[in-house]
């Protein structure tokens, strides 16, 4: 999870170069609307870039294990 905050961190900074001052996107206070607008405004500006992927993969990951922690730790039973 760290992981991809900071590379989710690196894309707010990468779409913020090309943003105007007016328009540039805070680092504070991540929430789904904003998570949309990063992940959009970076893909306009970097299409062919894999990175949106990364975060997306390291947050499914996370995801799954903390699942198979709970199961094995019979929080499910």
């Amino acid at each position: 999870m760290i992981a991809s905050a900071l590379l989710f961190y690196a894309m707010i900074g990468e779409a913020n170069r090309k943003l105007p001052q007016d328009q540039q996107i805070p680092y504070l206070f991540l929430y789904p609307g904003k998570i949309g607008r990063v992940n959009r405004d970076y893909k306009s500006f970097y299409p062919e870039s894999k990175l949106p992927l990364i975060p997306f993969a390291l947050n499914c990951v996370a995801f799954i294990f903390m699942v198979a922690v709970a199961v094995k730790l019979g929080f499910f039973h």
